[in-house]
Formats: C-alpha cells, structure tokens, sequence
C-alpha cells in the first residue's frame, strides 16, 4: 500500500496563548516552535501514544493554528515554558497524557483542565453536573489519515485514535466519539438536548473509505462493500444527530451511552467538516425510584469507574454510593459437591486476605436438574442475584464440570453454534451489558483436579509479589499479514505509554521462532503471556506455522505460572469432548498457567484488538489488579468504543476466565523498594558524526542490576534514557537543583539484547541545531525519581565530563533534485468554485542523496495564476498544500486539486521546497532542468458557474 509521510503536527492550543502588549502572534509561534522541537526530539526514539497523537506515518489533519486566540496560557506560563528543558515539557506531557493520577499537567496544554483522556484522539470535560443535567466538553485532539486501497479505489480511512466509527455497511465510515456518562441514581432515561459546534475546520477532495462487514478471526475475507447512494448523498453523514442508548446498570451507579459526532462528511463534494470543540448538554429523566444500584464494593471498583465513567469525579461528589459498613460477603463460591472439601483452601485463602466468602454446594441450588442446560444456568443466576443483591458480593467462583455448572448458551446469526460464556452471570441489575460482579471458574471431575488448580492459585497468591518473573510480559502474535493485524495489535500494546512499567517480550509469528523458544520463555517465567491471533479449541493454530499444543509439550515453568490472554478463537470451548487449551494450561498440576482468559467461540477481529489494548490499559494506567475486574472493564471500555450491537457484544459474552477471579495480576507493580542500579555506561560509539533532525547513528549503553539483568530479556523496575548537551558539560544535577549546569536534553533508549550479565539498550540522538555536543545514558530504578549517570568508563567512578560521548551535528542534508515535473494533465476542466480532479506532479531525487527520512521535510504546493505570467515572478498565483502520494526509487508523487473562484483561462503548476519555502524547485510539464518555461505549464479552463 501507498506509503504516506508526514512532517510532526501538533493540535496543540499552546500556540492559543494569552495577548501579551508586546509580539503576542511572535509568542504564540515561539511557544508552539519550543513545544515542537521538545517533542519531535523525544518522539525519534519513542513510540507511545504521545508521539502516535503528534507525528505518525498516518496525516494529522488537525494542526496548531498559530493565529487562534491566546486566552488558555497567562505570561508567566509562557516564560516558564520557553524557559524549560525539553526534557522536562516532554516527560511532564507524557505523564498526563498517560492517566497518570498524580502526574502534574503542563501548563502549556490546553487539556490541562480536562478530566481525562477517553481514548487517544480527544479529552472530555465536564463543564456542570447535577441532578438533571450534564453538560461536558470534548475536545478533539487529533484526526487521523490514511490511504487505503480498497475495491481498486484508493480511499482515505478517517479515524479519531480510540474511538469507532460509523457501522453503515458501505456507506462512508466516519469517525464518532462515544462516552459513557455516568447517571442519577433514581434516572430512568436521557437525551442530548443541546449540541454545540466550535473551531469548524473543513477539509476537501476526501473520497472517504467506505465501512466493511465485519469478520470473525475464521472468516474468509468479505466481498468490498460500497454503497454508490450513500456516495452520492449530497448532505452530511453522518446526520449530526447524537445517539442515546437507554439507561444502563453497573453496579454502584448508573450510566448512558452517547454517541456524538465531531466528524461530518458531505460525500457529494467530498468534503468533511471536523468540529475541534463540542458542548454537550444531557438531561436525565427521573422516576424517584433507585432500582438496581446497590452501595457496597464501591471503592473497590473505583479505578474501574474512573476508567470508564467520563464524568465519575463529579458524579460521586454528587451521588457517591458508600458500603454500609464494610463487612459485605464478597465473594460466593458455588461448588459442585463432590469438589466441596478440595476449594478450601483456596476459601480460606480468601478469608485471610479480608475477602468475606459464602460457600454454595450446587445440590442445594439444583436439586433436580434440567434436560435444557439454559433452564439450569438460570437457577444458578438466580442464587447469585440473590446472594448479591442481599450482600453485595463482588466475585462469583464456579467449581465444577461446565456439565454441572453450565455456562449460557445464547443463539446468533450467521454463526454455526451458539455464543457461550460467564459473561451473562455477571450482569446482574438492569437490562444491560454491564456487569455487577466478575466470575471465573475451576474445571475438574475430580476433588485431586480441583486440589492442584487451588495448589497452584494459593502459591500463586501467597508468593513473592515483587518477583522479577512477574513484571514480565510476554507478546505471542500469529504470523498472518505481519507486521500488520496482530502484530500491529501486540506493538501498540508493547510501545504504549502506561503510568506504570513493564518489561515486554515478544515472540511473533513471523520472525521464524519456534514452540521450544515459546516454551522455553515461558518457562524462565512471566507474569503475563499474551497471545493476538488464530486459535482453535486446543491450540494455538500455526502461529509460526506450528500448532502451539500445550496439551502435548513438556513444561519446566514449576511455580512461575502466568496469566494468559488468549484473545483468539475458541480456546476456552469447554464443551468439546477432549481437553481445551484452556484446560491444558490450567490443570497442569507442576507450572502451566494459574489463570486463562478464552473465548468460546470463533471471535470478532476488529473488537479483538482494541479488547487486547484495553486490558493493559486497565493494569497499566489504572492498576486495576485483579483479573475477572480487569476484564470486565476491558469489556465496559470495549462496549462503550463499539456500541452494543453485534460484534463486541458476541465478543464480550464468550470472553470467560479459567481461575480465580479475585486473583491479582502482579505487572506493573512498583518496586518494594528502588531497584539498585549496579553499574552503567554509554558503550559505543564514543565519538560520532551525524546530521540534524535526521539521525543515522545508533548509539548503545548497558547496564547491570544484580539479580535482574541475568535473566533473559529485558529487566524490570529499570528506565533507561540517553541525553545530550552543550560539549563538555556535566548532565548531573548540580547541588540543591534538580538541573544540571547546562541544559540538557533526555529521551527513552529501547532494549535492545542481552550482553552477558548487562542489557543492552539502544537509542538515536535527534538534535536540530549543527554544533558539538556530549551525550551519556542514565538509568533510573525508582520510575525515573532519581537516576544514576554512565559515561564511557562506566559509573563506578563517578561521571566526568570528559569521559562523555562527543558527537559533532552537521546541519540536515538537502537531498539533489534531479527534476521536478507537472506529470499528469496537461489541461484541466472545471467550474467556477468547484474543484478539479487530482492533477499530480513528481519530484526525482538524486539516489546518491535519497534519504525516505528525509521527505516529510520536502513542501509540495499547487498553484494557479493568470495567463502569461510565470509564478517565481508573479504575486497573482494563488497557492496550497499538495498531499504525498507514493514513493518509488528515489521519485516522490504528489497530488491536488485546484478550486478557482472565477471563470476563465488559468495557467498551473507545482512548487517544491526543502527548507519550508525559502527557497522552491517549480514543476512544468518538461521537467525543472531547462528552467519554467509558459507553454510548458498547466492549463486550467474554468468555466462559468451554472
């Protein structure tokens, strides 16, 4: 597919600062430049979600408008600011963007008053909120695009980072924000009554990619869809209207669904308008009645509601549910039983760590059973709701054969067998897809099955928490399409920016590693195996081209067993007659897995990645620990993204866990205590030679913790940045500062490979102004409070300015042109006001100097002027941005399209720049090596308007 470039742009309102008497519009550029340059620096070696909001491979269509108002920075903001070390502005920026609760805000973001981040692409706000009304605001942040080819059409996929989009089959997928508002709790409806629009932005000649039927993991690719009505709809789409799904349960309080539009498409002229700023006002209908929420287990499910809820500061301080008195059962076992006497220890385990538990035998439940296994799952929902609505339990286990204890099973269309799962037990109150309380269950005939799961979840549970093993996590993707589709999906999970660390391993199907190097990282332990793509009810299907059958391998894993996700198909299809995957790792009596996460059924790609992301987003962001709360949020968030229809509803209810609910999953975890960093240094090169804003040079440093840097992979609890500064200066913070001497300026380094005892880590030094610099690496082991330095010689002897790496800048390379062409048409029609087709032209770089790094750098415009002038020499040419196309040994393709305002005869032709318009390269149709030539330019007939 097309490769697109991009140049870093920011939607950034800094540049919106405060009038000052003196250059207001100079302050504003200044403070947007410093902004730019911090964060293009840091995002050359960082790939998380700031730097995937602010320079992407995909186009930002929103971009800083230097010209906006400056009423959201005062002038003492401003100076601090353009006082700052990037350093600072970029670590403050990611840690706010990160969720982070304590993580101040920059004061140069005008989101800094915004509750939190619903997603990637914009921020809501909640303006008032009282018994009757919300009003909130959301601001977009970024609007992605992207060419898709697709029907033989080239289309440009729109997308708001985070969010879904519309689901009309064929028709244009426009992108659509959807929040989950927090309700009263006597609310029995709600609508938006007031919807404004700010900052209306509108963008021309997008043929927008149409939506697709959606597939399941098993399904064959479906025929392309495209509605030619819809495309030729002349007024918007979507409608602009807000959706409102009814009123929904979750447990402590309720909730609604809206959907609103920032996005709206005129197919007809391919146009679309993006509204920056809506103001949306909701209002609830009250009955007086508080049905169905209950106040206990509030504050354990705090961080859920603070995930999910846009609105859950404001809506506790108003209506804040808090338990009784703090003794509430919490946890309900329901046991076959036969099994009775082989759960205790696990029950016992629970009382121990405060959880108050009731025990259920099944026979007292169901004394007679049913031949319809849904007319018994009922019964067993009805025992639950009981206990719950009496108690307010949080945590629901089932023990026994799913036989005994069935899951619902739950008829869909288009699908060979029912959707089964848990998932239906845990929704309690209302009529509704989110859950009261979280389930798992422990599968076994026999009291001595049951025993060795429960061996397992009570060593798991009493053992070291802070155990190196369990900081790690292990990405396991199919090989299908990479590095797109599941490994795309395991890379966003692995580069993403969480308030907490983790160490990241990856095994993906398509470098060539094998069922013995899976089994062996397994092995070594980790806390976490995460698998994205193809399952069947017994494996993981030729993820390396091998079936991953962990039912007939050898394993060495002992007491080191890991969570796992399995986000594929049927894994967990208990009701084959053989053994799962799912079982296979769970019973293993010595090592296997003390938890699983499956799905019964063949799953929905699409929700499968974003439900992948939001797991880690709950543990990560959140610190949302236990696993049957962690994925019951993951689904709250997944529902809320994609709406309750099909797909992520059928994905929700086969999604169930093998293990105990309440169990804790340890990643992310902060160290007991800082990590003692052992030994640092910047290894090599000592002295390099690059060039500005496009660095060549890798740069390596390594470190040694005892105990941790041994093992295989990378070690946890470690931060490893590399810096640079004025040459010859110190980095170390002098005496009673938190700065250095001389600025300096800092970057995350990427692991890179074991080096004996050390890990290896590497980075690139991005600077934009040639000149002599001294870089080091620093490592820190408490989460980047404090850090130890590494010069050349390493940080046993302390670090000494002379023993810093040297790199001398030389300014960004000009690539050669070898000719710049008008290449296709040479005549162009259209009327008065409208626009013309795509006219394109190319840009020929000498191979020599061809860097692709260096192309978002290149300007493309096209251009229209009166008859018998050339543009160089005249100001009558009218001008605006082309948009990359392609590139293809060394030739870059650029497209535009012209909209002149009056009827006539118009000459056209490109223009190229490398150093953002001081000087340009023209394009006519015989090249730009013989010079402009006015028979060889464009020509544009503009015919009256009719």
């Amino acid at each position: 597919m097309t490769k697109r470039y991009l140049p870093a742009a920011l939607l950034l309102a800094c540049c919106a600062c405060r009038p000052e008497a003196e250059d207001p519009r100079e302050r504003c550029l200044a403070v947007r430049d410093k902004v730019r340059a911090c964060l293009v620096e840091y995002c050359a070696t960082s790939g998380d979600d700031v730097c995937r909001s602010v320079s992407t491979s995909e186009r930002s269509l929103l971009v800083d408008d230097a010209g906006a108002s400056c009423a959201d920075l005062s002038g003492p903001a401003i100076d601090d600011l353009l006082a700052s070390d990037c350093s600072l502005v970029v670590e403050t920026m990611r840690e706010s963007l990160s969720g982070k609760a304590d993580a101040p805000c920059p004061p140069y973001l005008p989101w800094c008053s915004l509750s939190r981040a619903e997603g990637d692409g914009y921020e809501v706000r909640v303006l008032s909120y009282d018994w009757t009304h919300a009003t909130l605001e959301v601001v977009l942040r970024d609007l992605r695009l992207e060419g898709v080819m697709q029907g033989g059409v080239e289309f440009e996929r729109l997308s708001i980072p985070g969010d879904g989009t519309t689901t009309t089959v064929g028709a244009p997928a426009v992108p659509v924000v959807n929040l989950l508002v927090g309700a009263p709790p006597d609310a029995s409806a709600a609508a938006v009554t007031g919807l404004r629009r700010f900052d209306v932005q509108t963008v021309e000649n997008l043929l927008v990619q149409p939506y697709q039927p959606p597939g399941r993991e098993t399904d064959a690719a479906p025929a392309f869809a495209f509605d030619a009505a819809a495309y030729a709809r002349p007024d918007a789409w979507p409608d602009g209207e807000p959706r409102v799904d009814p009123v929904a349960v979750w447990r402590n309080y309720k909730a609604v669904r809206v959907q609103v539009q920032p996005v709206r498409y005129y197919p007809a002229q391919r146009r679309i308008e993006v509204a920056r700023r809506l103001e949306v006002e909701v209002e609830f209908r009250l009955d007086g009645s508080n049905r169905d929420v209950i106040a206990e287990g509030e504050s354990s499910f705090a961080a859920a509601y603070d995930e999910a809820l846009v609105n859950y500061e404001a809506l506790r301080e108003m209506a804040g549910p808090t338990a009784r008195d703090g003794d509430h059962v919490r946890y309900l076992a329901i046991v076959a039983d036969p099994l009775a006497d082989a759960i205790e220890p696990l029950l016992r385990l629970k009382e121990e760590q405060q959880i108050r538990t009731k025990r259920a035998r099944l026979g007292e439940i169901l004394p007679e059973r049913s031949s319809d296994p849904n007319a018994d799952a009922q019964k067993i929902k009805d025992y639950i709701r009981s206990v719950y609505e009496a108690e307010g339990i949080e945590y629901v286990l089932l023990v026994g054969e799913v036989e005994d204890l069935p899951m619902y099973r739950e008829s869909v269309p288009d699908a060979w067998e029912p959707v089964v799962g848990d998932f239906w037990y845990a929704c309690l109150a209302g009529d509704d897809l989110l859950p009261e309380v979280a389930v798992g269950r422990l599968v076994g005939r026999t009291p001595e099955e049951i025993a060795a799961q429960v061996a397992k979840i009570v060593a798991y549970e009493t053992g070291d928490r802070f155990a190196a093993w369990r900081q790690k996590v292990l990405l396991v993707t199919h090989k299908q399409d990479a590095p797109k589709k599941y490994t795309q999906c395991a890379e966003s999970i692995r580069t993403g920016a969480y308030a907490a660390p983790a160490s990241f391993l990856t095994l993906y199907g398509h470098e060539n590693h094998t069922n013995q190097e899976l089994l062996d990282r397994i092995d070594q332990g980790v806390g976490i195996v995460n698998y994205r793509g193809h399952g069947s009810e017994t494996a993981w299907t030729e993820w390396n081209d091998e079936d991953f059958a962990y039912g007939s391998l050898p394993s060495a894993n002992g007491a080191m067993t890991p969570v796992v996700f399995s986000i594929a198909c049927l894994t967990g299809r208990l009701e084959i007659a053989g053994e799962t995957l799912a079982e296979a790792m769970i019973k293993r009596a010595e090592g296997g897995a003390v938890a699983f996460l499956g799905a019964t059924a063949p799953s929905w790609t699409l929700p499968n990645h974003d439900y992948d992301r939001h797991l880690f987003r709950a543990i990560l962001d959140r610190g949302i620990r236990p696993i049957g709360k962690l994925s019951n949020v993951a689904a709250v968030e997944m529902l809320t993204q994609w709406g309750f229809d099909r797909n992520a509803v059928e994905n929700v209810k086969m999604y169930f866990w093998l293990g105990d609910p309440s169990l804790a999953v340890d990643v992310g975890l902060p160290p007991r205590e800082p990590v003692p960093i052992g030994w640092c240094n910047t290894q090599h090169p000592q002295a390099l030679v690059d060039r500005a804003d496009v660095p060549a040079v890798d740069v390596f440093g390594q470190v040694w913790v005892e105990g941790l840097t041994e093992a295989p992979g990378q070690a946890p609890f470690v931060y490893v940045q590399i810096g640079y500064g004025p040459a010859g200066t110190s980095p170390v913070p002098v005496a009673g500062s938190d700065a250095p001497a001389a600025p300096w300026t800092w970057a995350g380094a990427h692991f890179h490979l074991d080096a004996g005892n050390n890990d290896e880590y590497l980075a690139r030094i991005l600077v934009h102004e040639p000149g002599e610099y001294s870089y080091a690496f620093r490592v820190s082991g408490d989460g980047g409070r404090t850090f130890t330095y590494c010069d050349i010689d390493g940080s046993d002897n302390g670090l000494s300015p002379d023993r810093l790496g040297r790199a001398t800048i030389d300014p960004r390379p000009v690539m050669t042109v070898t000719s710049a062409t008008l290449s296709w048409p040479a005549t162009a029609t259209t009327t008065a006001g409208a626009a013309t087709g795509d006219l394109r032209a190319t840009l020929a770089l000498d191979r020599a100097t061809f860097d692709e790094r260096l192309v978002p750098f290149v300007r493309a415009q096209i251009g229209h002027g009166p008859e018998g002038t050339l543009p160089p020499e005249s100001a009558d040419w009218a001008w605006s941005e082309a948009r990359f196309q392609s590139e293809s040994d060394g030739t870059l393709t650029y497209a535009g399209r012209l909209t002149p305002a009056e009827p006539g005869t118009r000459r056209f032709a490109f223009r190229f720049s490398q150093d953002d318009g001081v000087t340009w390269v023209y394009a006519d149709r015989d090249g730009s090596a013989n010079g402009l030539a006015l028979d060889q330019l464009g020509r544009l007939t503009v015919t009256p308007a009719p």
